[in-house]
């Protein structure tokens, strides 16, 4: 016994089932760029990225908190300032004792475990470049990030 059905198939159910696809696909990209338009327009998730130039600090070796076993870090660190002026005098001798100093100085602090993510990370660079703003007088220019070129935990 072979039993086949047939359904009825209506041209204008077709066309109509078609219309609907091709409306509602229209609908929804009228809405996608209305949306994407707003957030653009308003500034919205569009924020413009304050650079400055580039300052190398050179590298660090340093003893860390950890008190089970004997752990260090080695990392170089480079600090994006305001201006070239802020390099030229951050540049002297007697700046640079005191950004090292305090760069070895939060990094003491630091366990191992507190060095091995990402977040750890840059949890750390923002504290650096706080405290390092901390020191730099306004009128010698700002730290605007701090920069890891080489991190090693051992």
């Amino acid at each position: 016994m072979n039993l086949k059905f047939k359904l009825p198939i209506d041209p204008k159910m077709i066309i109509v089932v078609l219309l609907a696809v091709i409306l509602s696909a229209g609908v929804s990209f009228f809405i996608a760029q209305r949306v994407i338009t707003s957030r653009v327009s308003s500034g919205k998730d569009v924020r413009p990225v304050e650079s400055g130039p580039i300052m190398d600090l050179g590298e660090f070796t340093i003893n860390l908190a950890d008190k089970d076993e004997t752990r260090f870090a080695r990392f170089k660190i480079s600090l994006e300032v305001s201006s070239t002026k802020t390099i030229a005098e951050l540049s002297k001798p007697e700046w640079n004792v005191r950004l090292r100093d305090a760069i070895i100085l939060t990094v003491k602090d630091k366990k191992a475990s507190d060095l091995s993510t990402s977040a750890g990370l840059l949890s750390l660079a923002v504290e650096i470049k706080t405290n390092l703003n901390k020191i730099v007088p306004p009128d010698k220019g700002r730290i605007l990030r701090v920069y890891f070129t080489d991190f090693v935990v051992q």
